[in-house]
């Protein structure tokens, strides 16, 4: 029997299901006596959900194709040889010890349960999400390289094997130091913690978020792809060469100068700090902000902190997307503000 979308059982007094059952979306079995149902089922679940339900033992002879989602369950306690291919989420469920042989395919979601130590062996293919458990160390040989998450945690430490992870979220912990030579695929988000230097040779693909750190300085071989989040912290200067393919946020830090050499595409700045730009605020009945920097050689227009281009680009772009008065009006403002930067940086 299959059942290509979702099978609803809710309420009814069904006392077995098919051993044959198939179902592609959600089986419902609220208000039924799901643990003699389950226990009787000697099918496979394609994806089970128990979403606050009240059940408190699974039985241990399920078996799960996929997902299994437990979340805000009364589930205690999970059976010994439980293996799921797919995603285990069991955020802010009753659950208080996990299976010492538990393998995980897909994400493995703890936050906020009252689990307090991972199995030694522990292994997820996914992401592992620990925020707000009461977990205060990671086993030395735990597997875990897609993603980690232990915001708000007692954690204070990595295992030494933690080099290489594809997402890692350390906000609000009382970690202080990173590995060297650390590789992050994705995202670090190290946000509110107690870090206060990064490590050399810092790799991370796509954002780096160190706002509202005590972090002074940036490493000059930091490598990052796409964005650095660095506003409300202590950092004085950007390094050279930094290339983004995004862009950075320097609100209510204390960088009051751009580097020549920086390459992004949008820039989020405390206009008045910063001292190699100029700027004009309200322009037009749409109140664009338009600033002028002097990169690479050349002076270049932000509009709304986006880069636009040079001067001529900009001119270019405010005929196109703009009426004639709004248009004469931004290229005006953009003019004045390179005029103005001319005379500042004595560059002609």
């Amino acid at each position: 029997m299959v059942v290509g979308r979702s099978l609803y059982l809710s309420g009814t007094d069904i006392k077995k299901l098919p051993a044959n059952l198939t179902v592609n979306g959600w089986l419902s079995l609220a208000d039924t006596k799901i643990y003699q149902l389950l226990k009787n089922y000697n099918g496979t679940f394609n994806n089970l959900n128990l979403t606050f339900y009240s059940i408190k033992k699974l039985p241990d002879n399920i078996r799960i194709r996929n997902d299994l989602n437990l979340e805000f369950s009364d589930i205690k306690k999970l059976p010994d040889n439980l293996n799921i291919n797919g995603d285990l989420i069991l955020a802010e469920s009753q659950i208080e010890k996990l299976p010492k042989n538990l393998s995980v395919g897909g994400a493995l979601y703890l936050e906020y349960t009252d689990i307090k130590k991972l199995p030694k062996n522990l292994s997820v293919g996914g992401t592992l999400d620990l925020r707000g458990t009461k977990v205060k160390k990671l086993p030395k040989n735990f597997n875990v390289k897609n993603g980690l998450n232990i915001s708000f945690t007692a954690i204070d430490r990595f295992p030494k094997n933690l080099q290489e992870i594809n997402k890692l979220v350390l906000t609000g912990t009382k970690i202080r130091n990173l590995p060297d030579n650390l590789r992050i695929e994705t995202d670090l988000t190290i946000n509110e913690s107690k870090i206060k230097k990064l490590p050399d040779n810092l790799y991370v693909g796509d954002t780096l978020d160190i706002s509202k750190t005590k972090i002074k300085s940036l490493p000059a071989g930091l490598k990052v792809g796409k964005c650095i989040l660095l506003y409300d912290n202590k950092i004085s200067k950007l390094p050279n060469n930094l290339k983004l393919s995004h862009g950075i946020n320097l609100k209510n830090t204390a960088i009051k100068s751009l580097p020549e050499n920086l390459d992004v595409r949008w820039l989020r700045l405390s206009l008045n700090k910063i001292k190699n730009i100029t700027y004009r605020k309200n322009c037009t009945s749409k109140k664009k902000t338009i600033f002028a920097a002097y990169l690479h050689e050349e002076f270049k227009i932000f509009m709304n902190e986006f880069l636009i281009g040079n001067l001529e680009q900009f001119e270019q772009y405010a005929d196109k997307e703009f009426y004639k008065p709004e248009a004469s009006e931004l290229k005006q403002a953009a003019s004045d503000c390179v005029a103005q930067l001319q005379q500042k940086l004595s560059v002609k």
